[in-house]
């Protein structure tokens, strides 16, 4: 399956570009991003400057009509992070969870059904994924929520080639 690479970054006149991060899309997805990312603070490693708190979304879409939500949130961590702790407290309500590595880190994931809408209520499913990279010293958490659950999971195999340093 071909692949191209999504690079989810923000453009600030003071910071300049600053990347919340990078991985590959099947050849049929599109990225895009959705409103005006926050950028509060970032930090320079290797070469590039990645956002350590700050927040942005994207959407995702597929030829076959697949549409996802994906909202990206960086932080720096008070305490260190756990992340069967993270999915311990999370899995009590979870439909699945566990833990899979992200680019050599830990990371834990909870996949959960998610209604939206107020008059016309609309089932959804979501995955959070949340892991703690060392390298850049910051804790990543990325929420997807879609109409299907094949395509949510796609992004579960998307998870493991992603950077984010």
């Amino acid at each position: 399956m071909s692949r191209k690479a999504v690079n989810l970054e923000a453009g600030n006149i003071l910071m300049g570009t600053t990347s919340f991060l990078s991985f590959h899309l099947p050849d049929e997805w599109r990225a895009f991003p959705i409103g005006v990312a926050e950028v509060e603070s970032s930090r320079k490693t290797e070469g590039r400057t990645w956002v350590t708190n700050g927040y942005m979304m994207a959407g995702l879409s597929s030829d076959k009509g697949g549409e996802i939500l994906m909202t990206v949130k960086a932080s720096e961590p008070i305490r260190k992070f756990d992340p069967e702790k993270w999915v311990h407290d999370k899995a009590k309500r979870a439909e699945m969870h566990g833990i899979i590595t992200v680019n050599g880190h830990k990371c834990g994931y909870v996949v959960n059904k998610v209604e939206k809408g107020l008059l016309r209520r609309e089932k959804l499913i979501g995955i959070i994924f949340c892991f703690f990279c060392d390298i850049t010293r910051r804790k990543i958490e990325i929420k997807l929520i879609g109409r299907k659950k094949e395509d949510i999971m796609l992004f579960k195999e998307i998870m493991s080639d992603l950077s984010c340093h």
